[in-house]
């Protein structure tokens, strides 16, 4: 499930650059829209807030600071991945399972 959602975020996260590098203030809403709720189902609750301004910001038109908001969305889901690298390597050493990880 993890790597699904890893790989469907990553789809995203792509589109929405596109997006914002055209200035498609609709397409930025509709993928910031899908973001928000994808990370507020996994409680990715910094990620989350960053969609919803940017959602709004879309929706109002105002592309100003569009590529800051899209860059910290991008960093925070690169925080996201670390997480879960982590929380998956306590795993698998608690269940004394060989995994290679980086911590």
């Amino acid at each position: 499930m993890i790597a699904v959602s890893s790989a469907d975020m990553k789809e995203k996260l792509q589109s929405i650059e596109k997006a914002v590098k055209e200035e498609d203030q609709k397409q930025i809403a509709v993928l910031s829209h899908y973001i928000k709720g994808a990370a507020l189902t996994a409680r990715y609750k910094t990620m989350a807030g960053i969609a919803a301004n940017m959602e709004l910001m879309a929706k109002d038109g105002i592309m100003d600071s569009m590529e800051e908001k899209l860059s910290a969305l991008t960093r925070e889901w690169t925080n996201v991945l670390h997480v879960i690298d982590r929380v998956m390597c306590v795993t698998s050493i608690s269940r004394r399972l060989t995994f290679f990880c980086t911590l």
